[in-house]
């Protein structure tokens, strides 16, 4: 439900991008002037570089929509494992951390795929902001992270640091789908099909 949500919403904004570079190549090839002018004629403002800001805008958005979804799949993960535990096992405490929240399910016998590191780093990056969940997401998947993304000191730019394509998203979802239950469910119950 993950991916088939994700491509839903990436597909509507990827639509919005594309009709307003249509309007703005059609605008450019009009040659009409719209906007406003000060008393010199300079140019305060032309429908040009409003629609220029609103197809940054949409692009902006698609980078963040790609975010919250490689942040909802790896809780999706964390959820399912704490459920399928308190299945297994009721009268055990939920673990919190990755290391031990995978242990635990590769003890009840649905490790986690030997890639969701990098997708936790990534959700910690993501969800913290910090050095050092920037400094492990650019040990791990460097290629995510742009050129000048070496020491995250500038915590404002951490997040925007990195960048998301659609086939990092699909690659998180596949990641994910790979860390649980594939064939004998048993008595597990899953939260979501993250498959699509």
């Amino acid at each position: 439900m993950l991916r088939k949500s994700a491509a839903s919403g990436l597909t509507a904004l990827a639509h919005e991008v594309r009709a307003l570079e249509r309007q703005l190549a059609d605008y450019r090839r009009n040659g009409e002037f719209d906007g406003d002018c000060d008393e010199d004629g300079v140019v305060l403002w032309d429908r040009a570089d409003l629609l220029s800001h609103e197809i940054a805008f949409a692009y902006g958005a698609l980078m963040e929509l790609r975010k919250a979804f490689a942040i909802a799949a790896y809780h999706h993960w964390e959820r399912s494992v704490q459920l399928w535990i308190e299945i297994d096992a009721p009268d055990k405490k939920n673990a919190r951390e990755y290391k031990d929240i995978s242990k635990a399910a590769s003890k009840i016998g649905y490790p986690a795929d030997v890639e969701l590191p990098r997708v936790n780093a990534l959700a910690n990056m993501l969800k913290h902001n910090s050095k050092n969940s920037g400094t492990r997401l650019l040990q791990l998947w460097p290629d995510i992270l742009l050129p000048q993304a070496q020491n995250f000191t500038n915590p404002t730019h951490r997040v925007s640091d990195v960048q998301l394509g659609d086939e990092h998203l699909n690659e998180i979802f596949d990641i994910v789908s790979r860390s649980g239950p594939n064939e004998n469910w048993g008595n597990f119950v899953a939260v979501a099909d993250i498959k699509g």
